[in-house]
């Protein structure tokens, strides 16, 4: 997908924005640095985690209306986990990382793997390898992506209803990044 002159790509009923992978990682990994340097780095993760689960929630809503799903994708929807592989699909187009459903039974639980999420791949281009996992947005669309299918009402009212974990990091030399999304009961 290639953004206009103003570097928007308007698609699926949503104005995404091109940014190269590198500036979006230089800025988010800064403002992880600067705000562990002031002690609230703990903040940090989870604003950035809240960020990309209201994102998916927009975004993904978005999608999920608009003609480009309706022709391309809700043909082959037989019931409401299909919504999820569709949903990933077109994750997976907009270059948010090569995404793939582990697991997916029921909606208590959703498993994401990314082989190349460009967050985890960034940090280890810029900083090297860490000691805990080190994604946030990725995460976040987990849940988002949970919420938005399984739960009703606003689209801002269903934040925080799915609870999810990373579990691993390709930042820790694992093989995957590996997102659980669990039903917070």
């Amino acid at each position: 997908m290639i953004g206009n002159n103003e570097g928007l790509i308007p698609a699926f009923n949503v104005y995404l924005a091109n940014m190269p992978q590198d500036v979006y990682c230089l800025i988010y990994i800064g403002f992880l640095e600067e705000m562990n340097q002031l002690g609230l780095g703990y903040l940090a993760n989870n604003l950035l985690i809240e960020d990309a689960e209201h994102c998916a929630l927009n975004i993904f809503n978005g999608v999920l209306h608009s003609d480009e799903w309706n022709a391309l994708v809700a043909p082959m929807v037989k019931e409401d986990r299909d919504i999820i592989f569709g949903l990933v699909a077109v994750a997976n187009a907009f270059g948010w990382g090569e995404i793939h459903v582990q697991e997916h039974s029921s909606r208590k639980m959703l498993i994401l793997v990314s082989n190349n999420g460009y967050e985890a791949c960034g940090y280890m281009q810029l900083r090297d390898l860490m000691d805990k996992p080190r994604c946030h947005m990725l995460p976040g669309v987990t849940a988002g992506l949970a919420e938005l299918v399984y739960e009703k009402g606003e689209i801002d009212e269903r934040a925080g209803i799915y609870t999810v974990k990373e579990t691993e990091c390709l930042c820790c030399q694992d093989q995957q990044c590996r997102f659980v999304a669990t039903y917070a009961e």
